[in-house]
């Protein structure tokens, strides 16, 4: 039966779309989780083309040595078409994961891979439903900055292996996309360089051997086209040199003579998640956490009965696993611990090294097909091709029903710091999170515990200490809280929220010399912060000192009008100093900010009091 009476060409795209569907319908009801708050919920939105520049132009965002302005430019673009609803974001990573497929299909489709449709298609499928790939969906924010560059990396290695101009454009423009997209496509050009090599001996031997002198021009599969390399080399460059001029050089620091096998764990790990991934979400774990002897075990065999396989067959299949090997290899540098980093361990690191351990096996299942059925790309007589394809098919399945699986722990913060927690109780961040969600629901002494476990696991974690600060606020306990805001600044001296809380809480005890002196350290530190000058403004008024209070209040409105609580001060100090008509204006410029806000209604209450009381 020929191949594609039993492999349309349209199953590519119906597999595509049942990727798109199926990462649609598992996120349907997912709310933002982690880092989506900070990099989508209090980031602002694209309006023009000078707020996309500006994107290029500056570091990124929370003080992380990362360049990835094209990631955050369609995350910023996005919430400026759709808000701050997680259902639209969660879409688009789902539509990305269908991209993904086709990509991935479209480079083991390549004639050099020798990879027929029957193992192509569910290979490509098992790519991107691993529960690698679902860690790369599933979160709004981490999974667009690892899927989208590596949409972008399959087809810059797709387009390169191609032959003819306009494929060699494509190459470099898929390229400089990866590389805005995430810094690990930096090591794309080492794999440029082994995909020529590949292509060279691949197209010698069909060729029956190197061409003798004077017997013409070889063919341009079969050279490494080096004016190529020359517009790769300057890419890289006009890259590095940006982030030069945003980190000055100084933002990566080498780990490598801290802990010198650190490097052989991140591909250990690689591996084991790769063969042997967990049915339970274990974000971004330790070694005592992912480190398991028998799924070590497992994964060293399947790799081991691989390369026996392999090792067998031609010297063209050996260069394949040559060719896969260095994209396993290559595809962890940036993440393997050679420089230090976030995260010491993470599935999405994994992602694009996946592809090799899915090639591989492919091509080893491909090699145990009859030879005459292999070069006429049919169904053989026997029944062994359609069962070889079964694995994969098979394969595919499990992946897809562990990432089923694990959809749930995305379904909010709740539910994914609580599993962190379960699966990592040493994580600080993880129970920063809890305590965080925990507050948010109004738990407050749930909350204050998990803070609390947060900065006995790291006593430096200013941002554990300023929460649990303001949680004890809330729950009255100002002195606990004065100390927690302390121990923040202790951490962080230019923590400049901890200055304004601190501040607040100081001047609310009565003593407001110390919250003014703290008011002013924040203005040295950040002098265009117009929450500092509405606290300023607060301490001032509290000491008696009505007009330098209104023109700390009216700075803060300076810097950024949309801030409705400086109005609702000078609505109160107006109204004060017997000026009805000023009040009335601040209250009602509040009013329409936020028409709903109880703050609102009681300044309302508290300026009607004021100019209604006989003076």
């Amino acid at each position: 039966m020929p191949r594609s009476a039993c492999t349309p060409p349209w199953l590519p795209i119906l597999a595509a779309a049942f990727t798109a569907a199926f990462y649609a319908a598992m996120t349907w009801n997912h709310g933002f989780v982690y880092d989506d708050h900070r990099f989508i919920g209090q980031t602002p939105a694209v309006h023009s083309l000078a707020d996309a520049a500006q994107i290029f132009m500056e570091p990124h965002p929370g003080g992380l040595p990362y360049y990835r302005p094209l990631t955050r430019l369609t995350l910023q673009l996005q919430k400026a078409w759709t808000g701050d609803t997680p259902r639209p974001f969660h879409l688009f990573n789902a539509a990305l994961a269908g991209a993904v497929v086709l990509a991935a299909y479209a480079l083991l489709r390549l004639p050099v891979f020798r990879l027929p449709r029957w193992a192509a298609l569910p290979a490509s499928l098992l790519f991107t439903l691993h529960p690698i790939a679902s860690e790369c969906i599933y979160p709004a924010d981490s999974g667009r900055e690892t899927l989208l560059p590596a949409f972008f990396i399959l087809v810059a290695v797709r387009a390169w292996m191609a032959a003819g101009a306009w494929a060699t454009l494509g190459a470099l423009a898929a390229f400089a996309l990866a590389l805005f997209a995430k810094e690990q496509a930096l090591v794309l050009p080492l794999v440029f360089i082994a995909a020529d090599w590949t292509q060279h001996h691949a197209c010698a031997a069909a060729e029956g051997g190197p061409r003798p002198p004077g017997a013409g021009a070889p063919a341009p599969t079969r050279v490494l086209r080096w004016p190529r390399y020359l517009a790769v080399f300057a890419i890289c460059l006009v890259y590095l040199w940006i982030r030069y001029r945003l980190y000055g050089g100084v933002e990566l620091h080498l780990a490598l003579g801290e802990d010198p096998v650190a490097p052989l764990r991140s591909f250990l790990f690689g591996l084991q998640s790769a063969f042997a991934p967990p049915a339970m979400l274990a974000y971004e774990p330790s070694f005592a956490v992912w480190f398991s002897p028998w799924r070590t075990a497992l994964s060293l065999l399947c790799l081991a009965v691989l390369a026996g396989v392999l090792w067998r067959q031609p010297a063209t299949i050996r260069r394949l696993a040559c060719f896969w090997g260095c994209w396993f290899i290559v595809f962890q540098i940036p993440t393997a611990q050679f420089i230090r980093q976030e995260a010491a361990y993470s599935e999405r690191y994994v992602l694009v090294s996946l592809l090799a351990v899915v090639a591989l096996v492919a091509t080893a299942l491909v090699t145990l097909v009859p030879a005459k059925a292999q070069a006429r790309d049919e169904s053989p007589p026997s029944r062994r091709l359609p069962a070889r394809a079964l694995w994969l098919w098979a394969a595919g399945i499990a992946a897809a029903l562990t990432s089923w699986h694990r959809a749930p722990f995305y379904r909010d913060d709740g539910a994914f710091y609580l599993q962190w927690t379960r699966t990592n109780p040493d994580a600080p961040v993880a129970h920063m999170g809890v305590g965080r969600w925990q507050a948010a629901g109004g738990h407050l002494q749930e909350a204050i515990a998990s803070y609390r476990r947060a900065v006995l696991l790291k006593p430096d974690y200013a941002a554990a200490h300023h929460n649990l600060g303001r949680t004890l606020e809330r729950a009255g306990e100002q002195l606990a809280a004065i100390a927690a805001y302390r121990a923040a600044l202790d951490a962080a001296p230019d923590f400049v929220e901890a200055h304004i809380n601190l501040a607040a809480a100081l001047a609310e005890s009565g003593r407001e010399d110390e919250a003014l002196a703290l008011c002013r350290a924040a203005l040295q530190i950040q002098p265009d912060a117009p929450e500092v000058y509405n606290n300023l403004g607060g301490v001032l008024a509290r000491m008696g000192r009505r007009e330098p209070a209104m023109n700390a209040f009216l700075r803060a409105l300076d810097l950024d009008p949309t801030q409705f609580q400086p109005h609702l001060n000078l609505a109160i100090l107006y109204a004060q100093a017997g000026r009805r008509g000023m009040a009335l204006q601040h209250l009602d410029a509040a009013r329409q900010q936020r028409p709903a806000e109880p703050a609102c209604l009681q300044a309302a209450a508290i300026v009607q009091q004021i100019l209604v009381a006989p003076r």
